[in-house]
């Protein structure tokens, strides 16, 4: 069995996400399509990490990081962005990151729903949000592009966080 675990983005991955934003297939996925330049993202991320509305988490596959999960709440609800690096694409993933961060996204940035938007043919991120138990309710536009618009709601409720205390 292959050894995974998560953890969250620090300002020590500004390199790798830097290096995997900029990687050409995940340009061509991206609505902005455009490389990032280098204190671009330094201040993109720096933003990112200090916001209470954003979380990145970081897969972690036999002790090198595969895959990243950005999460950013808006209203009640948050939308992710991810990629995985290019040499374990078509391992299945960017399912595993979902199904393993959108429950802690839901808890941390406490919402009860999120939503990805994936380009029209990008079928392989289709592809990870339908096996990630997330639904297609519809397509819509972003930055001129086509997307198809995924779902997943948290019916448990565990996105509230543990029950409140009461003071005695």
């Amino acid at each position: 069995m292959t050894k995974q675990s998560l953890r969250i983005a620090t300002a020590s991955d500004a390199r790798l996400l830097w290096e995997w934003r900029n990687d050409l297939d995940v340009r061509r996925s991206a609505f902005d399509g455009e490389p990032i330049p280098w204190e671009s993202h330094q201040m993109w991320l720096a933003a990112k990490l200090a916001s209470p509305a954003s979380r990145i988490w970081i897969l972690v596959r036999e002790g090198r990081p595969v895959a990243q999960a950005r999460y950013d709440r808006i209203d009640q609800f948050a939308e992710i962005g991810y990629s995985v690096s290019r040499s374990s694409r078509g391992n299945g993933l960017g399912t595993s990151l979902l199904k393993a961060t959108v429950p802690l996204a839901c808890r941390a940035l406490g919402v009860p729903r999120v939503v990805g938007l994936v380009k029209v043919g990008n079928s392989a991120s289709a592809r990870s949000f339908d096996r990630a138990g997330f639904r297609r309710v519809g397509q819509t536009s972003r930055q001129g592009h086509a997307c198809l618009q995924f779902e997943w709601v948290d019916r448990t409720e565990s996105w509230r966080g543990p029950p409140k205390l009461s003071p005695q």
